[in-house]
């Protein structure tokens, strides 16, 4: 489950509340119909998010920031957490076709080319033995049983 959004542009940190679907809505819609930056996150599904940015000023620099707690599965003696890349495509398509106000002109925004990083921390009540990726190269910092694990950058 979602525990926590934030938003920095332009080094402004922003912290999201959690609020019903439809104040939320016209909460954004307001924002932007009056100018101001706007922040919007959808469940559309269990674990399907969309988030909604509003107003960014051109050249912006957007970090989103989504803290999900989630509990693991276990395979054999081995404890698996599967992050998707990518939502499928009829998903992220309504997703851009979604109008969450009309005040400004929409920009979907369909590039490839992202910057994401991934940071997983990790607590157990027992040792944690070793941590691998068969995906991406990851680094780690590690104690008996915590650990911190990244993306290493340009995965």
């Amino acid at each position: 489950a979602v525990c926590g959004f934030e938003a920095f542009i332009n080094g402004k940190h922003i912290i999201g509340e959690v609020k019903e679907k439809e104040q939320a809505h016209r909460e954004y819609k307001q924002a932007i119909s009056e100018g101001h930056g706007a922040y919007l996150m959808d469940e559309e599904t269990p674990d399907v998010f969309t988030v909604s940015v509003g107003n960014l000023p051109p050249g912006a620099s957007v970090l989103i920031k989504i803290t999900y707690v989630a509990e693991l599965q276990v395979e054999g003696e081995n404890i698996v957490f599967s992050l998707p890349g990518t939502v499928a495509p009829w998903t992220q398509e309504a997703a851009l076709d979604e109008t969450t106000q009309t005040d400004v002109d929409k920009v979907k925004v369909r590039s490839r080319s992202h910057n994401l990083s991934v940071q997983v921390s990790i607590e157990m009540p027992f040792n944690i033995y070793s941590v691998e990726s068969p995906t991406h190269k990851i680094r780690m910092k590690k104690t008996a049983t915590k650990a911190t694990v990244e993306l290493c950058p340009g995965e």
